[in-house]
């Protein structure tokens, strides 16, 4: 595929993606595929997630039990060579506590054969990453 073809690809999977619909992302991943994560270590998002079965996990299972998301100002894609790189502003509501924190971030996503091969997202998730740390009263008794 010509790097139009992989970009134009890219955009319609994130753009659904911004809607709910994570499947077009999901059904184009690599087996050995590796989504990094940029928060700092203590929360249920932190580190590296490795394989499909975990990336899959991270987006449907994992990451609504954390945040809701929603997409402010239209993303923009730029391609080199093998990376895309996605840059974009959102919205996140913690499941934890209600706080709503708005963060711009940059996502880099890798294609090999075709097929997503990673993921890198970049952004100030400091929001969870303190609300991990310092559970509520009700939640130490």
């Amino acid at each position: 595929m010509n790097l139009i073809g992989i970009l134009d690809k890219i955009k319609s999977f994130y753009t659904q993606a911004n809607t709910g619909n994570f499947r077009p992302i999901l059904d184009n991943l690599a087996e050995n595929v590796i989504f990094k994560s940029t928060i700092l270590e203590g929360t249920p998002i932190s580190g590296n997630f490795i394989g499909k079965k975990m990336v899959m996990d991270y987006y449907t299972k994992l990451l609504p039990s954390v945040a809701t998301f929603k997409q402010l100002i239209p993303m923009k894609f730029v391609i080199s060579e093998d990376k895309v790189i996605i840059v974009g502003e959102n919205a996140f509501t913690l499941v934890k506590n209600g706080n709503t924190y708005q963060r711009p971030y940059v996502s880099i996503v890798k294609i090999k054969d075709g097929l997503i091969s990673e993921i890198t997202l970049l952004q100030d998730l400091f929001g969870i990453y303190l609300a991990y740390q310092n559970p509520t009263q009700e939640e130490s008794l």
